[in-house]
């Protein structure tokens, strides 16, 4: 099974995948894209292009381990891929 995982920032989101043995991720790409709408469909094609079964969505977190403004943006975000996509979330 391959996994992306998304390093979401507010202009620039970083992509890297694993290999199908889930040992090994490597960049794959970064997305120029501040709308999150577009942005989600961007990578709901890298998805598709690369079968991958599961998505690991970085949560950033506070020093004391609340949650931010950059996590709820991050949990939105999340809603937002999961309408584009039929795939597992984390």
């Amino acid at each position: 099974m391959k996994i992306i995982s998304i390093d979401l920032g507010l202009s620039r989101t970083g992509i890297a995948i694993s290999d199908t043995n889930e040992y090994l991720a490597s960049p794959l790409c970064v997305i120029n894209e501040r709308d999150r709408k577009k942005l989600s469909k961007k990578i709901s094609e890298i998805i598709d292009q690369n079968n991958v079964s599961k998505i690991v969505l970085g949560l950033p977190v506070n020093m004391d381990g609340s949650e931010g403004n950059s996590a709820k943006s991050a949990r939105a975000f999340a809603d937002i891929l999961a309408q584009d996509t039929n795939i597992e979330i984390v």
